[in-house]
Parts: structure tokens; C-alpha cells; sequence
């Protein structure tokens, strides 16, 4: 987490292709979703990078305007924001994932949810 008053997190960098790679192949490698990947990469070809090509890796973030606990979504940025509860004397952190909202045709419902149970596939 950044110190307070700070909103910014992340760092951007970039990494190198390698054969058979396509550009999203990288950023699904580096959890980075598809749009963010081709903005940031506007000369690299989506399906056939050259191997080797330079692939920027835009992996900073303004955090949203929400409490800084659970999950947030930002529909707009395709991002979902995770602010786990820090146990004592633990930093606190936040971890970053790339979101789809399903079909173009479907409304996304807003507002606040709860997660109520979990369950692990085998």
C-alpha cells in the first residue's frame, strides 16, 4: 500500500516476447487484462509479435475512491482491488487482478455486496 494521501501503486516496466507469443499470452502472464496491454503496446502486433519485441507492462494504478477494505471494483478501468485485512504487525497490501464484465448487452449490477461462502474445486 502506499503511504497515505498517496493513491498511486505499482510500477511500470516492460519484458521481451518470445517465440509463438502473442500480446495477450504476456499479459496474461503478467495479470495485466486486454485493453490495458494493447493501449500500452499500440506498435506490437496483437497475434504476431516479433520475438524479441519490447512489450510494455503497464502495471500502475490509481487506486479507486472506496474504502480501502475487501474487494472493490472499478468497472471502468476492468480492475478488481483486493484489501485484505493486515494481521497484526503485518503492512498493509493491496493485490490487483483484470476484470470482464461477461456480455457488452448486459447491464453490471452496482452496488455493495457481501461475500457469504467459498468453495474449492478439486
Amino acid at each position: 500500500m502506499p503511504p497515505q494521501g498517496v493513491d498511486l501503486v505499482g510500477e511500470i516496466y516492460s519484458t521481451r516476447t518470445v517465440q509463438d507469443d502473442t500480446l495477450l499470452d504476456v499479459a496474461r502472464l503478467h495479470d495485466i487484462g486486454q485493453d490495458e496491454i494493447l493501449l500500452a503496446n499500440p506498435s506490437v502486433d496483437r497475434w504476431l509479435p516479433e520475438d524479441g519485441a519490447v512489450v510494455t507492462l503497464p502495471n500502475r494504478y490509481i487506486l479507486p475512491d472506496a474504502k480501502r477494505s475487501g474487494l472493490v471494483l472499478n468497472l471502468p478501468e476492468m480492475r478488481l482491488y483486493y484489501f485484505p485485512e493486515p494481521k497484526a504487525g503485518e503492512v498493509p497490501v493491496v493485490i490487483t487482478h483484470p476484470i470482464s464484465v461477461g456480455r457488452m448487452d448486459w447491464e453490471t449490477p452496482l452496488g455493495i455486496t457481501k461475500i457469504v461462502s467459498k468453495k474449492v474445486e478439486v
